[in-house]
């Protein structure tokens, strides 16, 4: 992507941990990032929606309840900043060991 960050607001904001969600801050994703979500879990089949969740800045959790709209426009956001090895398991979740 051509910047380090986009913000997307939330057309239906969210309460975290008691703190309201109106916008999700989105980054590039660095190897750092992928370096300690795979310390603190292996399983790579659950790596891309752990990276994309990370690049948000909020827990995975944090999509399950989010408005459906909402999770589609932030993930659609997120895209250009995933790793393309992450970005194809999103797509085929069937490659998740086959692209590393």
């Amino acid at each position: 992507p051509a910047a380090w960050s986009i913000t997307v607001p939330l057309e239906f904001p969210l309460l975290v941990d008691g703190v309201p969600l109106t916008e999700v801050a989105i980054r590039r994703a660095t190897g750092a990032d992928i370096a300690e979500l795979m310390e603190d879990d292996d399983t790579e089949a659950t790596l891309p929606q752990r990276l994309q969740a990370r690049i948000c800045g909020v827990h995975p959790a944090v999509f399950a309840a989010m408005w459906a709209d909402d999770v589609e426009r932030v993930a659609a956001a997120a895209r250009p900043f995933l790793p393309r090895a992450a970005l194809a398991q999103i797509e085929d979740p069937g490659t998740a060991s086959a692209g590393a």
